[in-house]
């Protein structure tokens, strides 16, 4: 699993980028605040930071030069702008910049180039293309869930939680791990009933019976988990 920061005031950057990086579990942080992109990259060392020009209070170069060259940031630098003239390019990688994306955004270009820079990083495993656990195998491509041999389709929030559960068989998630990992809330800020109806949905999709779930658990006092039929140990 890889932390990416985005530093932008257009929801549109976020929005991509989280839909180019549907089927992995990768923990995404977001502010439209230049000088708060610089507390976060402090605080959590991202391995990726998207810095747009756009972003409030701290133009995108500047924000770049700073991370790179006063903060020293291990992370990869990515500058999100609009002109793709030579002088911007040079700019950019004067900046320090390691990579530059040209607005309009195009989403198959963005999942490939995320690949690309996820493979630059150690602690980034590009996930497989099937997961299964027990009787359950989700087809992370197609968003598609086989229960035995029968397929379902999945919503995009079911899909996520899923994947992410299924990623870590047998480990119990707080309502609040959820929030933050799955659906990028900052701590304390998520409804958690969002979670639970997520869960209900998923458990009338994939249990035989949802009243006694046998795959997608709670756990008394300390949240969910997703196990492979009836959990030992």
């Amino acid at each position: 699993m890889a932390r990416l920061l985005v530093v932008s005031r257009d929801a549109k950057d976020l929005q991509i980028i989280q839909t180019a990086l549907i089927g992995e579990s990768h923990f995404i942080s977001h502010t439209p605040s230049g000088l708060q992109g610089v507390k976060l990259a402090q605080e959590t060392v991202p391995d990726i930071v998207f810095i747009s020009t756009q972003a409030e209070d701290l133009d995108g170069l500047s924000l770049c030069e700073y991370l790179r060259h006063q903060l020293r940031l291990p992370s990869l630098l990515v500058l999100i702008q609009a002109e793709n003239t030579l002088e911007a390019r040079v700019a950019s990688y004067k900046a320090g910049a390691d990579d530059i994306v040209v607005r309009p955004m195009n989403l198959t270009e963005m999942h490939l180039r995320l690949r690309a820079l996820l493979r630059r990083v150690p602690s980034a495993e590009i996930q497989q293309d099937r997961i299964s656990v027990g009787n359950l195998t989700l087809d992370r491509a197609s968003c598609t869930l086989y229960v035995k041999d029968r397929a379902i389709q999945l919503t995009p929030s079911e899909f996520n939680l899923l994947n992410h559960l299924m990623s870590n068989p047998g480990r119990t998630f707080s309502s609040e791990d959820l929030l933050r990992e799955v659906w990028n809330y900052y701590p304390g800020t998520g409804d958690p009933a969002i979670v639970r109806m997520q869960v209900m949905k998923l458990r009338q999709k994939i249990e035989p019976d949802p009243r006694n779930p046998t795959y997608l658990q709670t756990v008394y006092r300390h949240g969910y988990r997703l196990v492979g039929g009836e959990f030992e140990g």
